[in-house]
């Protein structure tokens, strides 16, 4: 990838945790507004095998923002869809508070949010640890 001015690059595999141990260590404690995580696998053509490496690559970009985003921060990714999409959107909303699924066009749009009593028991649950809530 071409460099950016600003712009610290990591190269490896954030399923490794000595990669994540990397890109934890370059935030030295600040927390980020914004995770983009591209979750691109090398795709093999097998569709239940490229779904499942991405949902790999999701869950460790997903540990990775435990660390970095701030509270009340985004966490951005593509996901692909599949039959066992739902885990992975039921394991993102562990760390996250909403989970929108937005498709192309010319597919079915769908959103997924999570409501206002399950919003509020997250919040319940971060302040019981200390974390303060999103306003």
């Amino acid at each position: 990838m071409a460099p950016i001015d600003g712009v610290i690059q990591v190269q490896g595999d954030i399923t490794n945790a000595r990669t994540a141990e990397v890109v934890i260590k370059h935030f030295d404690g600040c927390k980020a507004d914004l995770v983009v995580c591209d979750g691109a696998p090398d795709v093999t053509g097998l569709h239940d095998m490229d779904e499942f490496v991405q949902s790999q690559l999701i869950l460790a970009a997903l540990t990775i923002v435990t660390h970095v985003l701030r509270v009340g921060g985004k966490f951005i990714s593509k996901i692909f869809r599949g039959k066992d999409t739902s885990l992975l959107y039921c394991q993102a909303v562990v760390v996250v508070v909403l989970v929108v699924v937005v498709e192309r066009e010319t597919e079915m749009k769908m959103e997924i949010r999570i409501g206002p009593d399950r919003v509020e028991r997250r919040r319940a649950l971060l302040e019981q640890r200390g974390v303060p809530a999103v306003p």
